[in-house]
């Protein structure tokens, strides 16, 4: 179970740094008619992947110190 912990830890970790140091964002639209793509270098869909990698990395690092949760019945 340690290795699962240790492995999934970094894994998450390493995930949330990709998501942190990627600098251009894709975003599809979807209607029902069409689908259209952006790309944003700035703005608030980057500002959201920021947020989104800093928080994989928290849980990546909680997940490594102390483990999964254990719901007891």
């Amino acid at each position: 179970m340690l290795i699962l912990r240790v492995l999934a830890g970094l894994a998450l970790f390493i995930l949330g740094l990709l998501y942190l140091v990627q600098s251009k964002v894709t975003v599809n639209i979807t209607t029902p008619n069409k689908v259209e793509t952006k790309k944003y270098t700035k703005g608030v869909p980057l500002i959201l992947s920021r947020i989104a990698g800093i928080a994989l990395m928290i849980l990546g690092v909680l997940i490594w110190i102390f483990g999964f949760p254990h719901f007891s019945d």
